[in-house]
């Protein structure tokens, strides 16, 4: 009982895994000279580089929670982290599209960046 049990949740791990590739993320930086930068993302966590400002940016890992892909977006003012905002995007075959942005305003240099999350079905 105990191996027929094993051998079943081990079966599930690669289709929860494959659940999460039928998405696919990307990450759009626009910069405040309005220049649009793409990042394709996969199911790991990822940092872009912003440059000329103290804003700090990642993207989690992708969570699957039943038949929702999950992915946070969390940025941070500073090294020391003297600000935090953080948003979420999720998709499912319910829902195949979803996108949420941050518009994130540097005060010391008067430069404002936007940086979108976005998720769709694979095809």
């Amino acid at each position: 009982m105990k191996k027929t049990f094993l051998l079943f949740a081990l079966a599930l791990i690669p289709l929860a895994q494959s659940k999460a590739q039928n998405f696919r993320w990307d990450l759009q930086v626009t910069n405040p000279d309005y220049e649009l930068v793409n990042y394709k993302l996969d199911t790991k966590e990822f940092k872009p580089y912003l440059k000329k400002t103290s804003w700090r940016c990642s993207t989690g890992e992708t969570e699957q929670r039943g038949n929702i892909s999950l992915k946070k977006l969390t940025c941070d003012y500073s090294i020391e982290k003297a600000g935090t905002v953080t948003t979420a995007v999720s998709c499912s075959k319910e829902r195949p599209y979803s996108e949420n942005y941050l518009e994130l305003y540097d005060e010391r240099k008067d430069l404002t960046f936007q940086v979108m999350l976005k998720c769709q079905l694979d095809k």
